[in-house]
């Protein structure tokens, strides 16, 4: 008897696992009216990979095909495929007591709760898409900007770094250990003071290649606005220090002679660059090539 209600009992859990699990994995098709998300590809150009979230929406179906999918997309038709959109539960605010218990609210306070939540949003995705900035003050759809409340002044957007020109032409042949230089280094994105600690070919690190590699120990800037600069060094974890210590060891990059961009003509004294090469600098370039 005991046996029969336990087998009883598995079965009937197995039954309603086996239904929800067939709810789940239930193909559904789109509908005509529901908001969607779009997953987007490739990350506008100037943003950090890892930190785009790759969705843009939500967007309203307005017709649905076998493949694809016609939305309103910043009020013109745009076709995308199925899978590359993922449908948006339709929002809900329960309105609620002083308690937070949700309430039952009549019909038409919850139809003017969704217009005015609709309406936010399609005010919010006109703003982002035009990249207006937050006004000081009410801000709604329907509300104006009262008079005489100034907006918050647009960040002028950083240029887009690129690397200064090869104006100066060098080989390895050119470099020798303790030669001071300034180099860019493209996964740094930036321009660096430089110590030359070994030119090489190399054999065992790289077999087949053809062209010397040169190791320089970086230099930075002593402060952020600072003219003099100093050494890096590493600890065993890595972290960056200024000052030597017993076990520290050198921030160095392995470079070709091409992203060398200037050998230093004079000798560094007290941090700073000399000034006939600051000279140098500026006339071929224009500027002291921006040395982080």
């Amino acid at each position: 008897m005991a046996e029969q209600v336990l087998a009883d009992k598995r079965l009937s859990l197995h039954q309603h696992s086996s239904e929800k699990a067939a709810q789940r994995f239930e193909v559904k098709d789109y509908e005509v009216g529901q908001e969607v998300f779009i997953y987007v590809d490739e990350p506008p150009r100037g943003t950090i990979k890892r930190e785009f979230i790759p969705w843009e929406g939500p967007f309203k179906v307005t017709q649905v095909r076998p493949w694809n999918l016609v939305i309103e997309k910043y009020g013109r038709p745009v076709t995308v495929n199925k899978t590359k959109c993922i449908r948006v539960m339709p929002l809900s605010l329960p309105d609620r007591d002083l308690k937070g218990r949700a309430i039952v609210s009549s019909p038409d306070y919850k139809a003017l709760q969704e217009k005015v939540c609709r309406e936010k949003i399609a005010y919010l995705k006109k703003k982002i898409a035009n990249k207006e900035s937050a006004p000081v003050g009410p801000a709604g759809p329907g509300i104006p900007v009262p008079e005489g409340s100034s907006k918050e002044s647009k960040v002028p957007k950083k240029p887009q770094h690129t690397p200064p020109a090869r104006r100066l032409v060098y080989s390895s042949s050119d470099f020798k250990v303790s030669d001071m230089v300034i180099v860019y280094l493209p996964s740094k994105k930036g321009s660096y003071l430089g110590q030359v600690r070994k030119v090489w070919l190399p054999v065992e690190e790289a077999p087949g290649e053809t062209e010397k590699w040169i190791r320089v120990h970086l230099w930075g800037r002593t402060a952020p606005a600072a003219s003099t600069f100093a050494p890096w060094w590493l600890d065993g974890r890595r972290r960056c220090y200024q000052k030597k210590a017993s076990h520290h060891g050198e921030l160095w990059e392995d470079v070709y002679a091409s992203w060398i961009r200037y050998k230093l003509e004079h000798p560094i004294e007290g941090g700073e660059l000399h000034p006939g090469d600051l000279n140098k600098l500026k006339a071929v370039w224009g500027h002291s090539l921006d040395l982080q």
